[in-house]
């Protein structure tokens, strides 16, 4: 390449004499008048032909390289459960360990946090020194995206407290961690230009209330707004926290904190009450293979498959309620997108529950014991992990 040739501005490619597009790539030559198509010495402001400013014509035409990959300035508006996590204590901390070793032990928290994030359907958006934002909702819609984060919150923090007694004691360090989550409308898209352009940035309050929650939430706690908190009720326990003021709130906010999941509630999730109408065919087969089971004592295994919300449970939960099976007879296990890469969590969390009310004395030998095989079975499935 010559000395006096141009470079196309977004990918760097050599433009022809008189190029007002890139060849390669369709960017606009940012050194090409977009009024008269003139070339422009660096840093020109106006037009040495046609005598039009610059920045007046730069704010109207797209940043160099957003043609490029078919991307404009248009945001799009969505509803996402936002999530800031943040290092309790991250400036003493930095004044307490080597700077290599604080690299090391942010990794692994980010390292943790993000796993858990990405299997609960949610987006790491950005990394920030010792704190993560996380969107829930986006790129694909979730309509339960606010119950998904509230899990991956109490889950990071459970992965959090088993780096603490294992490889951070390395380190002699304890992490403790906020996180904030807050449910709203959004606009997302890029943002920026150049190298330090974002491509999932979002605009609005919500990213500010969300960091406000997490700001307020005392150390290992998930902490939700009242919008978050009213969104995955009743499958959590909460405790509010009473009505916060915030700078920049134009009114003082109530915040929850996430005391755990509600089993009970949980369960009623997957036991819809409605009756029923149009499947009598459905019902009949389920009928025959549990008769044909009770008689010959030989198993059965039906099937249901379709679209989601067909109404694949509901005929489920109306077969149950016509065959009267004894509670000690029946096992019902399910699974849901954020357990994924826990598979054998289902199968325990139903033998946990059918011996609550059966256990023999050694009920905590028995318990222990069932907990040490689901970490062994998930080290097995996950031995990377």
């Amino acid at each position: 390449m010559g000395k006096h040739d141009r470079q196309c501005g977004a990918c760097g490619a050599v433009l022809p004499e008189g190029a007002q597009f890139c060849p390669e790539c369709g960017a606009k030559d940012a050194r090409s008048c977009p009024s008269c198509g003139a070339d422009l010495p660096p840093k020109a402001r106006f037009c040495p032909q046609c005598g039009v400013r610059q920045a007046d014509q730069a704010s109207e035409q797209p940043a160099p390289g957003l043609l490029a990959h078919g991307l404009t300035h248009d945001g799009e508006r969505r509803q996402l459960t936002v999530m800031f996590c943040d290092v309790v204590g991250s400036t003493r901390l930095s004044t307490e360990i080597d700077p290599e070793d604080l690299r090391e032990v942010l990794r692994a928290f980010q390292t943790e946090a993000a796993t858990v994030i990405e299997a609960a359907g949610g987006l790491v958006a950005r990394y920030m020194g010792d704190g993560i934002l996380a969107y829930f909702g986006y790129p694909t819609a979730l309509e339960d995206a606010p119950r998904r984060a509230a899990l991956a919150g109490l889950e990071i923090l459970r992965r959090i407290d088993g780096l603490n007694h294992g490889e951070l004691r390395a380190y002699d360090v304890s992490l403790a961690l906020r996180i904030g989550l807050h449910t709203g409308i959004v606009v997302i898209g890029q943002m920026g230009s150049g190298r330090t352009r974002e491509e999932h940035s979002i605009v609005g309050e919500t990213p500010n209330i969300a960091a406000f929650v997490e700001s307020c939430a005392p150390p290992n706690t998930v902490v939700v707004s009242a919008v978050t908190a009213g969104l995955i009720k009743p499958g959590f326990r909460m405790k509010s926290l009473g009505m916060q003021c915030g700078k920049g709130l134009e009114t003082p906010i109530e915040l929850f904190h996430i005391l755990g999941q509600d089993a009970a509630a949980e369960r009623q999730r997957f036991a819809p009450s409605s009756s029923v109408i149009g499947r009598d065919r459905e019902l009949e087969t389920l009928r025959a293979a549990w008769k044909r089971t009770c008689e010959t004592g030989q198993m059965s295994i039906v099937t249901l498959t379709g679209e989601p919300g067909i109404g694949k449970s509901g005929l489920t939960a109306q077969f149950l309620r016509d065959a009267d099976i004894p509670r000690q007879r029946l096992v019902r296990l399910h699974g849901v997108h954020e357990e994924r890469d826990q598979v054998v969590a289902g199968v325990l969390a139903a033998v946990l529950d059918l011996l609550e009310e059966e256990l023999p004395d050694d009920r905590p030998v028995v318990l222990a014991r069932l907990l040490v095989l689901q970490a062994e079975l998930e080290h097995a499935l996950h031995p990377g992990g």
